[in-house]
């Protein structure tokens, strides 16, 4: 029994770390949340741009998030009312550009979880982001909550 009481939190843990459906209350504070500064020398950081293509469905949440290939969250946020748009100046490195939707029941809330079905639609890609350089990435979202993120390689151009 006291084996099964050290396995439940050592899972708990283990599956933290693979990226799964993070509450709106944590997207709300992750996203209001300062992230620290990487320490980066001067000149090699880049910056990633996240838009949307496509208009999402009614009734949607959509959330993007920026995370490292080890899915540790960089920045995250919600989008209850709006296109996703975030940029975000980050050192050079790969990244993960993911997204998400949860349907909502009637509006959707602007805090908390209240009227949030479950995780319906994930998309992602990995991008890379490189010295004074802007890097874009579109999620694109079809008319039934379906997304892609799209990262073109001919993207890359300098940061202003």
């Amino acid at each position: 029994m006291r084996s099964l009481a050290l396995l439940v939190p050592v899972a708990v843990l283990l599956l933290a770390g693979c990226g799964g459906q993070p509450s709106a209350t944590h997207a709300a504070e992750t996203s209001a949340r300062p992230v620290p500064a990487a320490t980066t020398s001067p000149g090699t950081d880049g910056t990633l741009e996240i838009g949307q293509d496509g208009a999402a469905p009614p009734n949607t949440l959509w959330y993007a998030r920026i995370e490292t290939p080890e899915s540790k969250v960089v920045v995250e946020s919600a989008y209850p009312a709006g296109p996703i748009a975030l940029t975000k100046q980050l050192a050079a490195g790969r990244y993960r550009v993911i997204a998400w939707h949860r349907a909502c029941t009637g509006a959707c809330p602007t805090s908390g979880e209240k009227g949030l079905g479950p995780l319906e639609e994930v998309c992602g890609a990995v991008v890379t982001v490189t010295a004074a350089a802007r890097v874009t990435a579109r999620v694109v979202i079809d008319g039934d909550g379906a997304c892609m993120v799209h990262t073109p390689a001919a993207a890359a151009q300098p940061t202003p």
